[in-house]
């Protein structure tokens, strides 16, 4: 989940060509992150990277489709597919790549699937019984366990997804609270965004709204509130 923000801030500053930053030093760095993004198999890193590139598109649409440009992003993909199939091991390209883009898109069943199914289930069970203030923050892990008293041998049991986790703990007061949160902070950077007249410090704020769309949709498929460097983007 932290590399959409270096990624995101690189990104943007990549497509609109700026000097801050020697240009292979900033494609390096790009297909480094780039192939640890790959080799995280993050189905929700994956599609929060994908909703952080629509976002820089959104703001870089025309500087996109320069020949130079396309040409070296498809080089550092490549370079990151290739990254990833040897240090997974995969030795036949083609089964293997098959096998990973199975698992990748298989959003809808296995073992993540259930667990995820069942703890949204209880977290919407939780709500429903106290649905104006919630049970209190951290409270979830002991609602959900045998006994709340006694913390599991592989700890506290978590929804995976933070907007259930707060409407169960914090109620619609709480959610409430937190999308307004969000919502400013979007609104505000747009508008900063715009007004600003310095164009690197543009860029550099496009880049780090894009990685915190991407980190608000990535917490659809997990739930910790208490993660530094989501309050350090916000901040």
């Amino acid at each position: 989940n932290y590399l959409l923000i270096p990624l995101g801030v690189l990104l943007s500053l990549f497509v609109r060509r700026d000097p801050l930053m020697r240009r292979w030093s900033m494609i390096a760095l790009l297909a480094l992150a780039l192939a640890n993004l790959f080799l995280t198999v993050a189905r929700g890193g994956y599609i929060a990277f994908g909703v952080l590139v629509i976002v820089l598109a959104i703001f870089h649409f025309r500087y996109l489709f320069q020949l130079r440009l396309l040409a070296v992003a498809t080089g550092i993909l490549f370079f990151g597919a290739i990254v990833t199939t040897q240090f997974l091991n995969v030795q036949d390209i083609t089964d293997g790549a098959g096998d990973l883009f199975q698992h990748v898109g298989n959003l809808f069943t296995g073992a993540s699937y259930v667990e995820r199914v069942e703890t949204f289930t209880t977290a919407m069970h939780a709500w429903r019984e106290h649905p104006w203030i919630g049970m209190g923050t951290g409270s979830f892990g002991p609602y959900e366990s045998a006994h709340p008293f006694v913390i599991p041998t592989d700890g506290w049991q978590i929804v995976n997804n933070q907007y259930l986790e707060l409407l169960a703990e914090n109620g619609i007061i709480g959610f409430l609270a937190m999308v307004s949160i969000f919502a400013i902070v979007i609104i505000r950077s747009v508008k900063a965004i715009l007004r600003a007249r310095d164009i690197r410090l543009k860029i550099i704020m496009i880049g780090f709204l894009a990685a915190f769309v991407g980190i608000l949709v990535q917490w659809n498929t997990f739930s910790t509130l208490y993660i530094v460097h989501i309050w350090f983007t916000i901040g």
